[in-house]
């Protein structure tokens, strides 16, 4: 697909409003090469002048001028670099990022004593405003077509300026400076800007208006700034500028969330979309994570310390009393050392990855839902943008999340083709590390496999379990299940010479475990004769099963040091059927805070479901519609996953090898289907399919002809 120009050729959103189309977004978009300059007036700044400077006055006390020259210039020498890991955001410039699908900037303005304009981020970019600007121009020519009603929309933000005081009283604007500022994008940008008319919104027009503005057609950029900068024809006022936060929201709805926990940045955001979609606004979602002012001090601090503890040791020979000040010193500094020891990241890069790898996922599971028929979700903010899929997340978006079935080819597919991958049971599989890992049993002998597949170079390896570093003795003669738990790959099995559950956990690289699991008084050590299945549901790894010599299903929970509970599942609000049992495998996932487990019957092909809010369970009734007079059946339990705002269910049919399909929304079924009479696809399995989400795409994989094993994939339609 050719990224730079995915407007151009995605055809759908044409007749769109630019409200409905998202638009992926950088945030500190020019923050990708910054230099060793401080941005002078930059609060981060501020706050390490200071820190510094009180250091300094105790340093030079303790007689450190004869060995640091500068003192203050050596502690912000020894700042720089944890600074400018803290604060760079990306290592891709404009032109690249608009090559890759980016179509929207957001650029914190700096201007230098002798007029030149740069990004910052605490430090100054290296590459200048202007040469920014004209990758953006170079784009728009290269994106353009006069003749054809297409072009590429890119969407920029200028926020956050510094340098434009008044240099009579710094507390004051400059207005001048301001409007030459104004000045300078127009003379770069003022070509392809969609003028500010004032009744022309451009969130209420679609992208053929746009494109087309005043019957010229040419791609088009859409210039906002915080403050004002003249030129109003060419500049949309702040309340169309999402980094300032200060604007009036009645236009466009959303501010980022100053906030290093994933958690509460997702639950905030998505309660800002919520509010956004109940006033009709567009919305622009912040999907960063941001370090506080006390994590750069600890940070920073702690490169401080580590400086002036080396300048000591290597004095203390030399003048030992003012070695043993400087480390006294040291040791006094407010540093939280237990904070930086067992710190996960120390750079926005390495923060970042507490989402990026996860944002479709998080998208899908918090934000399509209730965007119900059509995305209204204009924007997309994230740092590190190469380290996520949030083009792709995007198109999906802004075609509504309109999906199509592909393949139904066995595994692997390509160049290694020969070597095809086989079992006489199901696999299962999750994204672990970047690389999809499916476990699954040998079609000849008990052996489980460990198979790899990574996007852009399919399957890549597969690997006997018990022959890998850790001697896991991996044997089954039913399905493996797993999921990922506390950073790790977790994996139960039946064991294959007896009907106890066993579990081993992979880091990557080494597995652990592999023995029965135990479970102490009152609750029963888990026995199956068929497959268990195990999903994350508050914190928690659980495990549901059919209990061996009997169809009652039992369900345990492991929180990282042992498993609990082991009882049999009992609901509390059907007196006629409370014990939900089955022949088969049964399945769970977590769904809007909800654990939900479907199986089939015990005593008939049904298809039921139970529901768990972490209490007490519910349900055991069958999956069904009134109004369609629908009930669907299955020889095998099935396989679940979340997908587009919903519960996708596959299932081998009753009797028959064909695979069917059913979606839950929240609020019920739809109707089951067989996926060879809706699709270009004719999957056939004669045991529980599996389903997991590969970034955007939903795999299904599942054991076919002659045992082989096959991937089918559904995808949004991005052209």
């Amino acid at each position: 697909m050719d990224y730079s120009k995915w407007m151009t050729f995605n055809k759908k959103i044409h007749s769109k409003k630019l409200a409905n189309i998202c638009l992926p977004m950088t945030h500190d978009s020019g923050a990708y090469d910054l230099g060793d300059r401080l941005a002078t007036g930059d609060p981060i700044v501020n706050e390490l002048e200071i820190v510094c400077a009180a250091l300094v006055v105790k340093l030079e006390r303790a007689g450190i001028l004869p060995y640091i020259d500068d003192p203050l210039a050596w502690l912000l020498g020894e700042a720089i670099p944890p600074l400018k890991g803290l604060t760079t955001s990306s290592h891709t410039d404009l032109a690249e990022q608009l090559a890759g699908g980016i179509r929207g900037f957001d650029i914190r303005v700096f201007r230098d004593l002798d007029g030149t304009y740069r990004a910052f981020h605490g430090l100054q970019s290296r590459a200048t405003l202007e040469s920014m600007l004209n990758q953006v121009a170079t784009f728009m020519k290269a994106t353009s077509n006069s003749s054809e009603p297409t072009g590429e929309i890119v969407y920029i933000n200028f926020s956050h300026y510094l340098g434009f005081e008044d240099p009579n009283d710094s507390t004051k604007p400059d207005k001048r400076r301001y409007f030459e500022f104004g000045k300078f994008v127009k003379d770069i940008l003022g070509p392809w800007a969609y003028l500010n008319r004032e009744t022309n919104d451009p969130f209420n027009q679609t992208y053929s208006d746009i494109i087309g503005q005043e019957g010229v057609y040419k791609s088009r950029v859409i210039l906002t700034t915080s403050d004002p900068i003249g030129h109003p024809e060419y500049f949309w006022g702040a309340q169309y500028c999402p980094p300032c936060d200060t604007r009036n929201k009645d236009l466009l709805a959303g501010v980022y969330t100053d906030t290093t926990d994933l958690s509460l940045a997702v639950t905030t955001q998505a309660a800002q979309y919520a509010s956004a979609i109940n006033a009709g606004l567009p919305f622009a979602n912040y999907m960063t994570l941001t370090p506080s002012k006390g994590d750069y001090i600890n940070i920073i601090g702690s490169a401080l310390y580590g400086a002036v503890i080396e300048l000591a040791q290597r004095i203390k020979d030399k003048d030992p009393k003012v070695a043993r000040e400087l480390e006294a010193i040291a040791l006094a500094m407010e540093i939280d050392h237990d904070f930086v020891t067992k710190f996960e990241w120390t750079t926005l890069e390495e923060l970042s990855q507490r989402i990026d790898p996860q944002l479709p996922e998080i998208i899908d599971s918090n934000f399509v839902p209730l965007s119900l028929q059509q995305n209204g979700m204009s924007m997309i903010f994230c740092d590190w943008w190469t380290t996520t899929s949030v083009v792709d997340v995007a198109i999906g978006l802004s075609n509504d999340y309109a999906v199509t079935w592909s393949g139904n080819t066995h595994i692997p597919v390509g160049a290694a083709g020969s070597d095809e991958y086989a079992s006489n049971e199901g696999p299962s599989a999750e994204m672990y590390q970047g690389k999809l890992h499916m476990v699954y049993k040998d079609s000849g002998n008990d052996d489980m496999w460990l198979a790899l597949y990574q996007k852009g170079s399919g399957w890549i390896s597969k690997q006997k379990i018990r022959e890998m570093p850790g001697s896991v003795d991996a044997k089954t003669n039913k399905s493996p299940s797993v999921a990922v738990y506390n950073g790790l790959l977790c994996v139960v099995w039946k064991n294959n010479k007896s009907d106890n559950i066993r579990f081993a956990t992979f880091d990557g690289t080494t597995w652990t475990g592999g023995n029965d699991i135990v479970i102490p008084s009152p609750g029963k050590s888990p026995k199956t004769d068929n497959s268990p299945y195990t999903t994350v549901f508050n914190n928690q790894l659980v495990m549901v099963h059919k209990w061996n010599n009997s169809d009652d299903i039992h369900f345990s929970t492991y929180d990282g040091k042992e498993w609990r509970g082991g009882q049999n599942i009992t609901v509390i609000d059907n007196q006629k059927d409370p014990n939900p049992g089955t022949s088969k495998r049964p399945a769970v996932i977590e769904y809007r805070g909800t654990l939900y487990m479907m199986f089939r019957g015990g005593f008939y092909k049904n298809l039921l479901q139970c529901t768990y809010d972490g209490k007490a369970w519910r349900g055991n009734v069958d999956i069904k519609s009134k109004q369609t007079s629908y009930t669907p059946k299955s020889d095998e339990g099935p396989g679940l996953a979340r997908y587009g705002g919903m519960i996708y269910m596959l299932y081998k049919g009753e009797s028959k090898d064909d695979i069917w399909m059913s979606m839950y929304d929240g609020s019920g079924w739809n109707e089951n289907v067989e996926l060879a009479k809706v699709t270009s696809i004719q999957p056939k399995t004669k045991r529980s399919p599996w389903l997991v989400r590969v970034d955007t795409a939903l795999f299904l994989l599942n054991q076919g002809d002659k045992d082989k094993l096959y991937q089918s994939t559904l995808a949004p339609v991005h052209l």
